[in-house]
């Protein structure tokens, strides 16, 4: 973990949302290390894809949002959730996430 989060001025981490309501197995590992983490001082913002016929829409997102936040990270935009694929509404989002990331 340490050597993921280096110098960097922001970090996004994403992920689908696998199944019903559970992280993909390939960021269960990096989601567990995050626990055990220091985030203090880091930029950090979550976005992620999932399937609104779930009835826990992109719960990923939440939950590595909330490790990142417990591990101390400055969250600088709240989670961005994402239908499947992204739309003109989601691409927006997207591109607003992207002028905060670069304005830090």
């Amino acid at each position: 973990m340490a050597d993921f989060f280096t110098d960097a001025d922001a970090y996004v981490i994403a992920s689908y949302t696998d199944g019903d309501a559970e992280l993909p197995d390939g960021i269960i590992d990096f989601a567990d290390d995050v626990e055990d983490a220091d985030l203090n001082g880091f930029n950090v913002s979550v976005i992620g894809t999932g399937d609104t016929s779930y009835d826990d829409f992109c719960s990923a997102v939440d939950d590595i949002e909330g490790r990142v936040k417990e591990a101390g990270a400055n969250i600088i935009a709240p989670g961005l959730k994402i239908e499947l694929a992204p739309d003109d509404e989601a691409t927006e989002a997207l591109k607003q996430l992207a002028a905060t990331i670069t304005s830090i």
